[in-house]
């Protein structure tokens, strides 16, 4: 399917022709190779190499959450972040981390896989479950859908009952909020960003969440330092731009 739609790059009517390929995926990449990925196909495949050696052009792999912190760091009008803490919520939660103005990966490229980071449950007590579990948009869902009773979503439907203050969601998105606002806390000690930058698409259905985010992880967070929580101009093509820039 890549290679289809790069046979068409002539289409486009660039001035130069096609001059790289920057891949966003999920899982671990270290030094342009796959070490971990969702898609089993890619697991032990360099793909980097494959697409190289039929281009003849640079091609780029990285985490989708690392590219969405080069794209915070980069596409901001008048703003420059050169601490950057995106956090991506999807499938999982994920975090791309811009350090003095580069991406930070860790040991291997496993910084920012705070998705299996274990929190503790506010109601059950000695019991605890990873981020994914309780933050993902996976696992908000899947708590939306039991608090509703229904095998579907209407997400026009869930606004609309969360600003009429339904009880029964209220207390799920305050759920979402907490365990979400432990993530941004725990990451923002860590890293002292110059700023927290939220993308999922929740906050777009949804954007008051943001003030109940920030007031929780204000709470949860040092009162020497609060740090700017914002989120994302662009939840679905930031990781597509951040790998143009990179």
């Amino acid at each position: 399917l890549i290679e289809d739609q790069l046979r068409n790059v002539d289409d486009y009517g660039t001035v130069h022709g096609l001059m790289g390929v920057a891949i966003a995926l999920d899982g671990i990449i270290y030094e342009n190779k796959i070490l971990r990925t969702p898609i089993k196909c890619l697991a032990h495949f360099d793909l980097a190499k494959y697409l190289r050696d039929k281009l003849r052009i640079p091609v780029l792999l990285e985490k989708k959450s690392s590219l969405t912190a080069v794209f915070e760091r980069d596409f901001h009008d008048n703003e420059i972040f050169n601490n950057v803490v995106s956090i991506v919520v999807r499938e999982e939660i994920h975090v791309g981390i811009v350090a003095d103005s580069h991406l930070y990966a860790g040991h291997e490229g496993e910084a920012g896989e705070v998705g299996t980071t274990l929190l503790e449950d506010r109601k059950l007590e000695n019991h605890m479950e990873s981020a994914n579990d309780y933050v993902s948009e996976k696992a908000l869902w899947q708590h939306l859908k039991v608090a509703k009773n229904v095998d579907r979503l209407d997400m026009t439907q869930i606004k609309h009952d969360y600003i009429n203050h339904d009880p029964v969601l209220a207390q799920v998105f305050d759920d979402f909020v907490y365990y979400l606002s432990k993530v941004i806390a725990n990451v923002s000690t860590a890293f002292a960003p110059d700023v927290v930058v939220v993308n999922t698409s929740i906050l777009e259905t949804l954007p008051q969440l943001l003030t109940e985010i920030r007031d929780t992880t204000a709470k949860m967070s040092s009162p020497n330092r609060q740090v700017p929580i914002i989120a994302t101009k662009n939840v679905q093509s930031a990781a597509l731009l951040g790998g143009a820039s990179e």
